[in-house]
């Protein structure tokens, strides 16, 4: 047989049957055998153990992980044998299968493969540990050591591309698995430190174990021993300690100190290691925190350089063996190039940060809502300092169409700034987008901004065009206000419940003349009895934004308002028959509707010259809808001011109320 492949399992039922499918072709592919040691599970691993292989047995847990190890290895019947967790799982195992198919693995004494260790649910981000688990089995494989057991290690090592993912710290109680963990630890290797206090080893797992559970201070301490005993020794892990004390530096914010401690890291060695890629991170990290750009962008196009000769496969030393290595996922590689750009900014670098987005393309971030956002942020950003809008159109090219409404949401600030407007609108009129309903739209704002004309024939296609509207088509009321078109026509394009969301509940407007221009419609219109019924309640919702805007003088808000009010009470007395409109009823009709009852009863008890019930409905008014408070407060003080002037002439004599008369007709005349 030329396979044993050995687990030890407790209460893995979560994570051993992925486990076990994965490797189901190199058991059946390979000469191999499964053997799994449980040391004392009481779900159901053992019963899924037991699908898998026959060679299930249990073994009596005794706080030695090489004991149990071994347990599996001393009953093995193949020439190799590879070490497995059940919560590790192949993403593909045919580099395995080839090298012991091809015979390959004769040419060997050991293997390894690389061990992804993920603690984020949705595995953005990942470490990489190259595993030294695959070994030639001779008289002296054992595993020794109570805890992080090891094998001795024989050369000379094949290192095979397979890709196990570590699920290990994923959990729904991830913090309290993790203390637990470290804690059983810290107990078995203070254990073995008390037996060789200068191990290198002993002291950087120490300092492993703390860190992982969020204590830094204990951390740095036992990683500070470890390096000077590691210089003192020429360990293979003084540049593993070095990472780590950079790392948990960061962690502590201590950023000044990052930086000494990258740069330390530097002197002290004369070759490349995978382990540069996180230094060259941190570095260019804390140089942003501590706001030294330039240092930052030097840093961080090392790390890219580092990157790319990592995953091209430029370089591969033992630190990549004996040090989980961080920073060589996408993720954190995006990171990287949004700080680079964010600093070339701070320079008022612009070509070296279109280098670095470069290498982020707006094409490879459409698989998630909140990552675009954060990349689009970006490219605005830049385009502001820069001035230069050029790659717009790319970008809504490049986009996935589901993230454009967010595009569209988030160019519609720069709108509101002419020396920003302009320069967008022009580069969008001149591209050749498919012409969308929001390009469209661009294009008679860049009519209006721009050309300082807009064609009414435009506009009115633009509302027989679009199906469905959105706040951000705000500014087409105002085009189709301001050329005058139909009333019937835009309310039927655009019915008074799209008004509402339209304006009321709208940051897309970017014309605050808006309520004038709706006093001048409601002059032009209000001698017009031409408009059908859905055209009257439309004009009732315009005209109460125009009021609840509290932009217009006193003379236009009472005009406005009586405006309102007979626009609301047209489209009632249409609807509904007289016995429904009582006000008993109110209950069954919707806001709007309650609110035109209510003024429509004021008004007409204000022309009965009944004015306490007048100013009865305008409280019913503002107890549904206190919006109206300013409004219903001109309404009362205009009343006052009439009724004061009412009570002066009533006062006056009959010769006094002529000249009067007669100085009204003069100023007439």
């Amino acid at each position: 047989m030329i396979l044993t492949i050995g687990m030890i399992v407790k209460n893995e039922e979560k994570n051993l049957r992925s486990c076990l499918e994965a490797i189901k072709p190199i058991l059946q592919q390979v000469d191999s055998e499964l053997i799994i040691s449980d040391t004392g599970s009481t779900d159901s691993t053992v019963d899924i153990a037991k699908e898998y292989t026959d060679k299930v047995f249990h073994f009596q847990w005794c706080d030695d992980f090489s004991a149990a190890r071994n347990s599996t290895l001393q009953r093995a019947q193949g020439k190799w044998y590879l070490s497995l967790d059940a919560d590790e799982i192949f993403q593909d195992v045919g580099d395995i299968i080839a090298f012991f198919n091809s015979g390959e693995y004769k040419n060997y004494n050991s293997a390894t493969y690389i061990i992804r260790n993920y603690n984020i649910e949705n595995r953005s981000t990942y470490s990489d540990f190259d595993a030294f688990r695959l070994t030639k089995i001779r008289n002296d494989t054992r595993y020794t050591r109570l805890i992080h057991e090891s094998l001795p290690r024989y050369t000379p090592t094949k290192r095979l591309t397979s890709v196990v993912d570590h699920l290990g710290y994923l959990s729904q109680d991830n913090k309290e698995f993790i203390e637990g963990k470290s804690r059983r630890n810290l107990n078995l290797l203070f254990m073995e430190l008390e037996k060789d206090p200068e191990n290198c080893t002993y002291l950087f797992e120490i300092g492993q174990a703390y860190s992982i559970s969020g204590d830094f201070e204990s951390a740095l301490e036992y990683y500070s021993k470890g390096l000077n005993f590691a210089l003192k020794q020429k360990h293979n892990l003084r540049n593993a300690f070095y990472g780590d004390i950079a790392r948990n530096c960061y962690l502590m914010k201590r950023h000044s100190q990052v930086v000494s401690t990258v740069q330390e890291y530097f002197r002290s060695k004369k070759s490349k290691s995978e382990i540069d890629l996180q230094m060259h991170f941190l570095a260019g990290s804390s140089y942003v925190e501590i706001k030294k750009y330039k240092e930052a962008i030097e840093a961080y196009q090392q790390y890219i350089k580092s990157f790319d000769e990592y995953h091209n496969d430029g370089f591969r030393t033992e630190d990549s063996i004996v040090y989980v290595l961080n920073f060589t996922d996408q993720f954190n590689f995006r990171i990287a190039c949004m700080n680079s750009v964010r600093a070339c900014m701070k320079e008022k670098d612009f070509a070296s940060a279109e280098m670095f987005l470069k290498r982020i393309p707006v094409s490879d971030w459409n698989e998630s809502g909140k990552s675009i956002a954060s990349r689009l942020v970006l490219e605005i950003n830049l385009m502001e300092e820069s001035g230069d809008y050029s790659k717009l159109p790319d970008l809504f090219q490049q986009l996935n169409p589901e993230f454009l409404h967010l595009f569209h949401t988030m160019l519609e600030p720069l709108f509101e700034n002419e020396y920003k407007r302009t320069p967008i609108l022009t580069v969008i009129a001149d591209s050749n987008l498919p012409e969308t309903a929001y390009i469209k739209l661009l294009k008679l704002r860049y009519a209006f901004f721009c050309k300082h004309t807009i064609a009414s024939q435009d506009v009115e296609n633009f509302l027989a065009e679009t199906r469905e509207w959105t706040p951000l088509y705000a500014d087409a009321i105002y085009f189709a206000l301001f050329c005058n078109l139909d009333i019937n026509f835009i309310a039927s394009r655009i019915n008074a419940y799209d008004l509402t969301q339209l304006f009321f509940q709208s940051k897309f407007l970017h014309f605050r003349d808006l309520p004038q221009l709706i006093c001048k419609t409601f002059e032009k219109n209000q001698k017009d009895h031409s408009h059908d019924t859905n055209a009257q309640l439309w004009l009732s919702f315009l005209y109460m934004w125009a009021l609840t805007s509290n932009q217009l003088t006193r003379e236009h808000t009472i005009e406005l308002f009586q405006g309102y009010t007979n626009a609301i009470s047209v489209y009632m007395t249409a609807m509904y028959k007289e016995e429904i409109l009582k006000e008993e009823n109110l209950s069954l009709f919707p806001k709007y509707l309650r609110i035109g009852f209510y003024l429509s009863q004021a008004s007409g008890y204000l022309a009965q010259g009944e004015k306490s019930k007048y100013i009865e409905y305008l409280k019913n008014v503002i107890r549904i809808y206190p919006e109206f408070r300013e409004v219903t407060q001109i309404l009362l003080e205009d009343l006052q001011k009439n009724m004061e002037t009412a009570k002066t002439k009533s006062d006056l004599s009959e010769f006094e109320k002529y000249a009067i008369v007669v100085k009204e007709n003069i100023n007439k005349l």
